[in-house]
């Protein structure tokens, strides 16, 4: 059922342009390297703000990493809350560059799919949830 029609979708929300731009050429790079995209056609979207996320999501998205507190007073709540809404069936993995347990804790009480920490980032980890996710869908 893999079609061209359909492809993979990943979703980055991060308010930081360095950091989206690494992440996203992390995971074009490893896509690449493990030939994901002979198996579905991946599609990679950047969005800078909550606001920018919420106008141009798309509903057939099936990950997205966010950012734990983004800018403008909107956070990675913000983000999981409008994507289970849309698509429950969405894998949602929460970006954090502090270790507030309690915050890290309540994301996965909300229904976040994972959390990685950004100070301690290991690509490796965003490029095995792509890698399972493309591969169980």
């Amino acid at each position: 059922m893999t079609t061209k029609n359909h492809p993979f979708r990943i979703a980055l929300v991060e308010d930081n342009e360095f950091e989206i731009l690494l992440l996203q050429k992390n995971l074009r790079t490893f896509i690449q390297n493990e030939e994901l995209h002979l198996k579905r056609d991946i599609v990679i979207e950047k969005f800078n703000t909550f606001e920018q996320f919420v106008t141009d999501f798309n509903v057939d998205t099936h990950l997205v990493f966010s950012d734990l507190q983004l800018e403008n007073k909107h956070t990675g709540f913000d983000v999981l809350s409008y994507v289970k809404i849309l698509r429950s069936e969405c894998k949602v993995v929460m970006l954090s560059s502090q270790i507030n347990e309690w915050k890290l804790y309540l994301s996965l009480l909300e229904g976040a799919n994972g959390i990685i920490l950004k100070n301690e980032l290991r690509y490796e980890l965003c490029n095995f949830l792509v890698y399972k996710y493309v591969n169980a869908s």
